[in-house]
């Protein structure tokens, strides 16, 4: 029980960070939807924010630019490689932690 409660405080600590703007938000929503998932107190309002974040990045044909500035060009190609593992893995596993069919649409089949 001690261990439990320690994991929800870190969990929890993470909804009155003020993070990167780019794929660190995933970490709060996924952080969230886990404190959901075992029905502990979590931030319906942080989630939304954050989605609505993520989904301000995506360009279109499956890419997303990773935060809200710069050029999404890298080396002469769109994005990177850690990009869309970042942004389709956590989206996927965020859509299963939640059982969210919503946000399969934001996260999932909707942008591949």
């Amino acid at each position: 029980m001690k261990q439990r409660k320690s994991m929800v405080c870190r969990f929890a600590h993470t909804s009155s960070v003020e993070l990167v703007q780019n794929n660190w938000l995933f970490f709060r929503l996924l952080t969230n939807a886990a404190l959901r998932s075992v029905g502990e107190p979590w931030s319906e309002s942080g989630i939304a924010s954050d989605s609505e974040r993520i989904d301000g990045f995506y360009l279109g044909r499956g890419w997303y630019r990773d935060g809200p500035a710069g050029p999404p060009w890298r080396n002469g190609r769109l994005g990177d490689y850690y990009v869309p593992l970042a942004f389709h893995f956590y989206g996927l596993l965020y859509v299963k932690m939640l059982n969210d069919i919503g946000a399969l649409l934001i996260f999932g089949a909707g942008r591949l």
